[in-house]
């Protein structure tokens, strides 16, 4: 009787020591919200964090959760009659040119993709541009070079020089500023807030806020 009550011993002491062995890192700091104190407990198994809460010293236990960050984007409402105007018309002047953008950008990737190049892609995708900017207006085709920019990472300029070469980007470069654009400017939202407006449309236009305008 004695042997047995000792092996049943040994079995639920050796289950016990694997069990804790399991919870191998316990990361226990206390810290004082409105006067009491609370204890930190993260539990790991290996590296997988299982659980991460505080014990308040009511013995009550608090599960807590760290959430990943959401954006949340929004069209801009000005004061300024004028400038809320203004905006208004930039909304819209991105939504007219957004298809032709991201058929652009869709060619571009396409070329990209290719293992070796591809020149009646790149014949498709110069020809597209071309006739893309000569049906938008002055200030579509600024909205177009600078969207076109945040898609594919390059300036017009530099995309004409991958399709066309250097020459050719410098032609179109001298053709465009007689327009007053700029086939150089690139889109930088961190540093310019024109970009930073552009920028927030297009994310509205990406998750289904806004439509694109024919």
């Amino acid at each position: 009787m004695g042997k047995i009550f000792m092996q049943k011993f040994f079995f639920f002491w050796l289950s016990g020591v694997c069990v804790l062995s399991a919870y191998a890192q316990i990361d226990t700091s206390a810290v004082k919200v409105r006067g009491k104190m609370l204890r930190n407990k993260v539990h790991h198994v290996g590296e997988i964090s299982l659980a991460n809460y505080q014990v308040n010293d009511k013995g009550d236990t608090i599960l807590l959760n760290r959430l990943q960050p959401v954006e949340v984007w929004t069209l801009r409402s000005y004061s300024d009659p004028k400038l809320q105007e203004a905006y208004e018309r930039t909304v819209a002047g991105v939504r007219r040119v957004w298809t032709r953008v991201r058929q652009a950008d869709s060619l571009w990737q396409s070329i990209r993709s290719q293992s070796a190049r591809n020149k009646e892609l790149e014949n498709t995708l110069r020809q597209q541009l071309e006739s893309d900017l000569r049906a938008m207006s002055r200030s579509e085709g600024a909205l177009f070079l600078k969207l076109l920019s945040r898609f594919t990472g390059l300036t017009a300029y530099d995309l004409i020089r991958n399709l066309r070469g250097a020459f050719a980007a410098a032609l179109y470069q001298k053709a465009a500023r007689k327009a007053d654009l700029d086939l150089k400017m690139p889109f930088n939202p961190q540093a310019n807030d024109y970009d930073r407006r552009l920028d927030e449309v297009c994310h509205l236009l990406e998750n289904g806020t806004l439509t694109p305008l024919p």
